[in-house]
């Protein structure tokens, strides 16, 4: 079901899951969680998370769905954020979406030492390939899949309505059609040849 905006900042959105069906996928989260849990590599996060009762395994944490539920049960329903005057600027709550450029991380893991560090000025250079020649040169060039169809619905239906996988299936043979093997070296030929032929001597063929 896909319903409409009410605001300018709310996505649609699309159930595509029944409430039986979301239910499982809910419980089979909860089940990964408490049996496999996720590994956590920052103590004071571990110290937090033994005392909410958590069990933990050196880095590994261990969530038992008690403690799931009443976090989601107990976590704030909306979070406004300021600008740096203290006006609200955005709220952050239900279907409302927001895009950033991701480069507000106070952290980063180093790639050389593969610890976590405080995020600087010359993480950003290093993180960066966009001066790189090669880049430069080949950026705006852009890769679009063949088999995909992009056009829009009505296109389609006019260029035969054909699926995906007809369209694979149809590359397939046309490469079959048109593919003219690389000669093998005679040597080479010959070495294939005489296995298969002591192979199918030894099969009685």
């Amino acid at each position: 079901m896909t319903l409409g905006h009410e605001t300018r900042d709310e996505t649609p959105r699309w159930d595509r899951l029944s409430p039986a069906t979301a239910a499982r996928l809910e419980e089979a989260a909860f089940g990964i969680l408490e049996r496999t849990g996720v590994e956590v590599p920052v103590k004071e996060a571990l110290d937090l998370w033994r005392r909410a009762g958590a069990a933990i395994d050196e880095s590994r944490v261990r969530i038992p769905a008690r403690l799931v539920r009443w976090a989601l049960e107990t976590a704030p329903t909306q979070v406004t954020l300021h600008d740096r005057d203290g006006r609200p600027v955005l709220h952050l709550r239900g279907r409302n979406h927001f895009f950033g450029t991701g480069s507000d991380c106070l952290n980063v893991l180093d790639h050389r030492t593969g610890k976590r560090r405080r995020a600087t000025l010359a993480h950003g250079v290093e993180g960066s390939y966009l001066e790189t020649d090669h880049r430069f040169t080949h950026y705006r060039e852009c890769w679009y899949p063949t088999l995909i169809d992009r056009r829009g619905y009505e296109a389609w239906r006019a260029g035969g309505a054909t699926t995906l996988a007809q369209r694979a299936r149809g590359r397939v043979e046309e490469l079959l059609a048109s593919h003219a093997p690389t000669p093998l070296d005679p040597d080479v030929e010959t070495a294939v040849r005489a296995v298969v032929e002591r192979v199918q001597a030894a099969a009685g063929l």
